[in-house]
């Protein structure tokens, strides 16, 4: 991963090179295999993830065999940041859905930077809230088809 690659993830294009540089130092390659699972519903991580190549996909558990499938990211995606807020358990399970790499920022190690720089913490902050409330919207959207839907077949 280099300068170029963390430009075109989107919660850090706002950064200047000094600060890419500075992400980058804490950037951790891992390979998943297909069907790997990256993290899983329920754990207590906190570290922040960018897929440099593959395919993951994004799923809650209904039974222990059947999974409904939230979200597919790929190549420049990045994933796990709600924990960056709110440390709480992962809120679903990510699954590589091909051979995919993976850069990991460890979560002590980004909560760490953030309390020392706070013009970066600023910029990634602002970056991810953006992505969260398009998340948001999108959720909304279905959300209100759904009821739509549902009152429709109640006539």
């Amino acid at each position: 991963m280099n300068k170029e690659f963390l430009n075109k993830v989107k919660i850090f294009d706002t950064l200047d090179d000094k600060e890419t540089a500075i992400i980058l130092s804490l950037i951790k390659k891992t390979n998943y295999k297909k069907g790997e699972a990256i993290f899983k519903e329920g754990e207590t991580d906190t570290s922040l993830y960018i897929i440099e190549e593959g395919k993951v996909k994004v799923v809650n558990e209904i039974t222990p065999s059947e999974f409904k499938t939230l979200a597919t990211l790929t190549k420049y995606d990045a994933f796990g940041e709600l924990a960056l807020f709110d440390r709480a358990p992962r809120s679903a399970s990510v699954i590589a859905a091909e051979n995919t790499v993976i850069g990991i920022i460890d979560g002590p190690a980004i909560a760490k930077l953030f309390d020392s720089n706070s013009n970066i913490a600023a910029k990634i902050y602002k970056e991810i809230i953006i992505e969260i409330a398009v998340r948001l919207r999108t959720t909304n959207e279905k959300l209100q088809d759904n009821i739509t839907w549902g009152m429709i077949a109640k006539l």
